[in-house]
């Protein structure tokens, strides 16, 4: 079964702020439009700084986090729209064992980057970033480790398989594919901020969508006729958002 679908990419420089106002703006934006699907970058959803990276980045509490994650899905009612609105840094305080006594304990902070999923005005997924690589730009003076919380990249949402990665968590798709081919995905979303090469896990047929924060960039990708990924421009480019239509073969 063909489908043509829409997406949109939110282009913005989100490597030393993000604003969180700006996608909810986009993601209205893309609903006017009929959009299926939008993304946006890497930290797209962090606090607002200046634009200079000397400020200390302050990740989100779990509520304000919450707090933000309702905003968007609110942004998305009324319309089919998913939005993958990029990350955020989220800072939860953990209890760990201290060394000098097994009753002994002391608080220290985990840090984790998040990409929620919503869609008709709830979150429907989340997931978080693997492999960091020690290069965020937040305050890990204060001892803060970057966690992960295990959880499939996969989603499937009204009979399209999306498969999700973030920056340095390229190629985790491609891992599960070398072992069982019949995990590929209809569409794979890789957002980031530094730009990473785009590792394929979708099937023939498929589509392959990035942004990217680093360059303000964003480009959909179809597998050609000799298997190899084929970048494409958007149709049209409104504001920020990119704009992008595409026949996408499905199973359904």
């Amino acid at each position: 079964m063909e489908r043509r679908l829409r997406f949109g990419a939110i282009r913005m420089n989100s490597k030393y702020t993000g604003d969180p106002l700006e996608v909810i703006g986009a993601i209205h934006a893309a609903k006017r439009m009929k959009l299926d699907l939008i993304i946006a970058p890497e930290w797209a959803l962090n606090r607002k700084y200046p634009n200079d990276g000397d400020s200390v980045r302050e990740p989100y509490s779990p509520a304000e986090a919450r707090q933000l994650i309702h905003a968007l899905a609110r942004a998305t009612l009324g319309s089919r729209l998913i939005a993958m609105p990029g990350t955020m840094m989220v800072a939860t305080p953990t209890q760990r064992t201290g060394n000098s006594s097994p009753f002994q304990s002391r608080t220290s902070t985990a840090l984790y980057n998040v990409l929620p999923i919503v869609s008709k005005g709830r979150l429907v997924y989340s997931i978080t970033k693997e492999s960091d690589f020690g290069s965020s730009s937040f305050d890990l003076r204060r001892e803060m480790l970057l966690s992960y919380s295990p959880k499939s990249r996969v989603l499937e949402r009204g009979g399209i398989v999306y498969g999700i990665e973030i920056c340095g968590d390229t190629g985790s798709l491609y891992r599960d594919v070398q072992y069982d081919s019949t995990k590929r995905v209809d569409v794979q979303v890789l957002v980031s901020c530094a730009k990473p090469t785009p590792v394929c896990a979708i099937r023939p047929g498929g589509i392959m969508l990035a942004a990217d924060g680093a360059f303000s960039s964003s480009t959909l990708y179809t597998i050609d006729e000799n298997g190899k990924l084929k970048g494409h421009e958007p149709d049209r480019i409104k504001g920020m958002l990119a704009v992008y239509s595409a026949m996408l073969k499905t199973n359904v």
